[in-house]
């Protein structure tokens, strides 16, 4: 019977050893997915955050004015 235990030791040893591989796999993946739906500030060019960096002030100072629309309808009808 002791040879069971230990053979059923042995499995669930290597159960577990699989699943923290799984486990840190899926960590790099859910880090590299993040990454491309949310890229670091450092991937993007530095001209585009400057021009954001300047449209932000113009519009905190109002001399631009943001739109929020609800649909693309809504957009067309207002731009003409």
């Amino acid at each position: 019977m002791q040879k069971q235990e230990q053979i059923e030791a042995n499995e669930k040893k290597e159960i577990e050893v699989k699943l923290d591989e799984i486990l840190k796999r899926l960590d790099a993946l859910s880090s590299k997915l993040e990454e491309e739906i949310y890229p670091n500030e450092n991937s993007f060019k530095k001209s585009y955050v400057k021009k954001e960096e300047q449209l932000d002030k113009k519009i905190k100072s109002g001399k631009l004015k943001l739109h929020n629309y609800r649909n693309i309808e809504e957009m067309d009808k207002a731009l003409g």
